[in-house]
C-alpha cells in the first residue's frame, strides 16, 4: 500500500489544451460523434475507502487472487493500492511495487514510440512496410504491395489473428512474420477489423529499423526513462512478480507456470507495476510534455487515439459493453463511446493474467487493473464500476451482469458440445482412422503428423501431442493447449492424396 507521501513524488504532468485537428474521410467519424457528444456530469469525489470496498468485492465475487489499481486525473494519483495476494496459499501481498504483464496493452507503447519516430522524420504512419523492413510479405498481391505501418498498427491488413504462430512459439518474432507472409487473408485488404499481434510485432521492428536500435532499447530510452517507469521491462525476468492462476478441469483455481517471456516482442511483452503505470496514464491524458519537456507532439499523440478501423459491435464484444453503441481501433488503442463519454481502452491476456486500461479524456481520468487470474471479466467490471463513479453516472452491479455474460457464454459452449455429441452417436466415421494417418506440412506453421493411438488419432506438432476426437463426415477436433479447441476437416481425393484444414489454413500431405 502506498503512503500519501509517496503518492506525491510522482510529478505532475505539464497540461496544456490539446490540439484541435480535422477528421479526413469516413475514419474519422466515430471521433466526430464522439467529440460532439456533451461532457459528462460533475463527477462524484472518489473515496478511498468506497474504492477499497468495490475492489474487496469484485476480487471475492470473481474469486481472483490479487489484482493492483491505478486511477489518475490529469494533475495527480487519485487511488494506487494492491489487494489480494501475489500467489495463493502465500503471505506475499499485491503492492504498487508488484510486477503484473501487460500482455497486449504494450501495444499503446509501440505505437507511441512509432509516433515518436514519424516527429523524428524517421518514419510516417504511411510508410509502406517495407521500406523498414524490406523482406515483409503479405499473400494477397494487393493487400503486399499497399500495406502500410498505418494498417499494421491498426490490425486491418484483412489478416486474421492465427495465435497459433506466436503462442509459445519456437520461432522467433523475425521468423513469426516472415511465416505470417504464407498464411490467406480472411478479409479482404482495409475492409474489416482482424487482431493481429505478430504483424504489431512487425511494426515494432519497423520502428527499431527506423531508429537505429533494438526496439526495447528505443522503449526503454524514450518512454520508460523519460516518464520515471522505473520497474518496466520488456521481458517477463523482473523481481517481486505475481504469480499466474486458472481454474483445473475440477473448478479449483490453481497456481499455473508463468509464461515466460525472455525476448522482447513489441505485441505483448512488456511487464511493470503499478508505480510505472500512473505516469503513463497521465502522459496520455496531456497533450505530449512530461514534467515540462516534449516527448511527442500533440498532433502525433492524438492520432494514436484516433479510430482507423470500425470495431463491429456483435456477440461477445457487444455484450460485454451493452453500454457502448460505437466502437473502432486507432492505433494502439480501442476507441469507444461509454454512457455518452469518449474512451481509450485495451485490454490485455496471457495465461494466468489480466489487464484492463481506460483513459476517460474528456473527464480527465485515467484508470488501470491489472489482476492475476486467467480470462477473468473481473477488470472490466471493477473498471466499468469506477467509471460510473467517476463520471456522476447511475450505478449498475457490473459484477453480476458481466457474470451472466460469461454464464450464457458457457451455457451456449456447453449447447453446441452437446448437440455435436449427439450428431457423433447417430452417425459413423465414413472411412477408417487409418486412412488419415500421415504428415502434413503448412509454410507458415510448419510439419505436423497424424497417427494412430490406442484405437482412435492423435495430432503431434513443435513437439506435443494432442489426442484427437471424431465429430462428423471427415471432421475432427483437437483441444490444444492455451488455444482451445480446434477443428481438423480432412479432404481426401480420388488418388489417396490427403490434406486437413487446421487453423483456418490447408495443410498438404507430405
Amino acid at each position: 500500500m502506498m503512503s500519501c507521501r509517496q503518492l506525491d513524488q510522482f510529478p505532475k504532468p505539464v497540461v496544456k489544451p490539446q490540439a484541435s485537428f480535422v477528421y479526413k474521410s469516413m475514419r474519422w467519424l466515430l471521433a466526430v460523434v464522439l467529440m460532439a457528444l456533451p461532457l459528462p456530469a460533475q463527477a462524484r469525489q472518489l473515496d478511498t475507502t468506497t474504492i477499497d470496498g468495490l475492489v474487496a468485492d469484485a476480487l471475492q465475487q470473481w474469486q481472483t487472487p490479487g489484482a493492483v489499481v491505478v486511477i489518475v486525473n490529469r494533475e495527480r494519483v487519485v487511488y494506487l493500492r494492491g489487494h489480494g495476494v501475489r500467489e495463493l496459499g502465500k503471505p506475499d501481498l499485491v503492492t504498487a511495487e508488484t510486477l503484473f504483464p501487460l500482455a497486449s496493452c504494450t501495444k499503446a507503447f509501440t505505437a507511441t514510440l512509432a509516433a515518436m519516430l514519424v516527429d523524428d522524420g524517421k518514419m510516417t504512419w504511411d510508410d509502406p512496410v517495407r521500406k523498414h523492413l524490406p523482406d515483409f510479405r503479405l499473400n494477397d498481391p494487393v493487400a503486399n504491395q499497399a500495406v502500410t505501418l498505418r494498417d499494421v498498427l491498426s490490425h486491418r491488413t484483412g489478416l486474421a489473428s492465427h495465435d497459433e504462430l506466436w503462442y509459445r512459439s519456437p520461432w522467433p518474432v523475425s521468423e513469426q512474420i516472415r511465416r505470417a507472409g504464407f498464411l490467406p487473408l480472411a478479409h479482404e485488404f482495409r475492409k474489416a477489423f482482424h487482431y493481429q499481434s505478430v504483424l504489431y510485432s512487425a511494426a515494432g521492428l519497423a520502428t527499431a529499423s527506423a531508429g537505429g536500435q533494438s526496439w526495447d532499447s528505443l522503449v526503454r530510452q524514450r518512454i520508460f526513462e523519460p516518464l520515471g517507469m522505473k520497474a518496466a521491462i520488456c521481458t517477463s525476468n523482473g523481481p517481486q512478480r505475481a504469480m499466474p492462476h486458472r481454474p483445473d478441469h475440477n473448478g479449483k483455481l490453481v497456481t499455473i507456470p508463468w509464461y515466460e517471456q525472455p525476448q522482447p516482442n513489441p505485441a505483448g511483452s512488456i511487464h511493470l507495476t503499478g508505480n510505472d503505470l500512473v505516469p503513463w496514464l497521465m502522459f496520455h491524458l496531456g497533450d505530449g510534455t512530461w514534467q515540462g519537456k516534449r516527448l511527442i507532439s500533440a498532433s502525433n499523440l492524438a492520432e494514436t487515439h484516433t479510430p482507423q478501423i470500425v470495431q463491429t459491435l456483435e456477440g461477445v464484444v457487444a455484450a460485454t459493453h451493452p453500454e457502448t453503441k460505437e466502437m473502432s481501433y486507432g492505433l494502439g488503442w480501442v476507441i469507444q463511446d461509454y454512457r455518452g463519454n469518449l474512451l481509450w481502452t485495451h485490454t490485455g491476456l496471457i495465461d494466468g493474467f489480466r489487464a484492463q486500461i481506460a483513459l476517460a479524456p474528456q473527464a480527465g481520468y485515467g484508470i488501470a487493473v491489472l489482476s492475476n487470474r486467467n480470462e477473468t471479466r473481473m477488470n472490466l467490471a471493477l473498471v466499468n464500476t469506477i467509471l460510473d463513479r467517476m463520471l456522476g453516472a447511475p450505478s449498475r452491479d457490473w459484477n453480476a451482469y458481466l457474470q451472466k455474460v460469461v454464464a450464457d457464454e458457457t451455457a451456449t459452449s456447453r449447447a453446441n458440445l452437446d448437440e455435436r455429441d449427439r450428431i457423433r452417436q447417430a452417425s459413423t466415421p465414413p472411412r477408417s482412422f487409418a486412412e488419415y494417418v500421415g504428415n502434413y506440412q503448412h509454410p507458415a506453421l510448419g510439419d505436423c503428423t497424424i497417427f494412430l493411438s490406442g484405437g482412435s488419432l492423435a495430432w503431434r506438432w513443435r513437439g506435443t501431442v494432442t489426442p484427437m476426437t471424431w465429430d462428423t463426415g471427415d471432421q475432427f477436433h483437437v483441444d490444444v493447449p492455451g488455444l482451445s479447441e480446434q477443428v481438423i476437416t480432412f479432404t481426401i481425393d480420388s488418388r489417396k492424396t490427403k490434406s486437413m484444414k487446421l487453423f483456418d489454413v490447408m495443410w498438404n500431405q507430405q
